[in-house]
């Protein structure tokens, strides 16, 4: 099993884009070939929809056995480009795929890192209809071996709802490092990377993410104990972004600590300053949405 401090890679500023550009829209190209618009129009399969019935219901039905097509050749495909192509196309079916999410949860233990990336992607694309898939996304977290994919599978939890219980507790477990609820210094890079990591991702919740409040100042603290070494100082900026991000107001007496520079530990002076003027900063912009 992986452990859970393996780094997420390198993405610290998580971005805003909800679907981290798997693109959205409805192609409806077949891998098989044949167009939509001038196949044969089915229900069931291998059945036709009768002239003057509802569109919207053959429309349905069209997607639906065109869904099925498309998990049925991500699962059997020989070959991982058609299955990349499979999750590709379902992707771009957003919630209407959502019969589909056994094959993509399926999916996540393929072979072929480029079938798991898609497969995530397609399962971000549902937004909210992709609920049933986030605990086998989280599990898969704990032992995907690919750095970026682990980052990819928390975006895609994040994707689908960022108010679960998955989601806080794969952001809790990296900004610890592991188990437990103790915050200790890091002893090297990785670590530091990976809470900088989970500080853009609690950015990018927001308010909503507000169960971080508290862990996020033991961060601080431990953070600014050695600003010197092993990234504390990205550490500590991040933490202050996040902070503010989530409008943890109860948070502006004690950043007057550290705007003071009372609790900031470095052998130069010009980080003590950084570090003084970015809590003044945080201070400020807390001050805005305190009632």
């Amino acid at each position: 099993m992986v452990d859970i401090q393996a780094d997420f890679g390198d993405d610290t500023g998580f971005g805003g884009d909800a679907t981290f550009g798997f693109g959205s829209g409805r192609n409806q190209t077949t891998l098989g070939g044949g167009s939509p618009k001038t196949a044969p129009v089915t229900g069931a399969v291998g059945s036709r929809v009768e002239p003057g019935s509802d569109p919207d219901a053959v429309e349905v039905s069209r997607t639906a056995v065109v869904v099925s097509g498309l998990a049925t050749t991500l699962l059997t495909a020989p070959e991982p480009s058609a299955r990349v192509r499979a999750a590709e196309q379902l992707a771009k079916y957003g919630g209407e795929a959502k019969e589909a999410i056994p094959a993509l949860v399926s999916s996540l233990e393929d072979l072929s890192d480029a079938v798991r990336r898609e497969a995530c992607a397609a399962l971000a694309a549902m937004g909210e209809h992709g609920k049933e898939a986030i605990p086998s996304l989280s599990e898969r977290v704990t032992i995907e071996k690919s750095a970026d994919l682990r980052g990819i599978l928390v975006k895609t939890m994040m994707a689908i709802d960022p108010a679960s219980p998955e989601v806080e507790a794969v952001l809790k477990r990296t900004l610890v490092g592991g188990s437990g609820e103790t915050i200790h210094p890091a002893r090297g890079h990785l670590l530091s990377t990976n809470r900088v990591w989970a500080c853009g991702a609690i950015s990018h919740l927001g308010p909503t993410a507000a169960w971080s409040g508290p862990m996020l100042l033991r961060l601080l603290r431990v953070s600014a104990s050695d600003l010197d070494h092993y990234g504390n100082d990205r550490v500590y900026r991040a933490t202050l972004n996040a902070l503010v991000a989530i409008e943890h107001t109860a948070a502006i007496p004690v950043l007057e600590d550290y705007k003071s520079g009372a609790r900031l530990r470095s052998s130069h002076a010009s980080d003590v300053e950084d570090c003084v003027l970015a809590a003044d900063s945080a201070i400020r912009a807390l001050k805005l949405v305190s009632p």
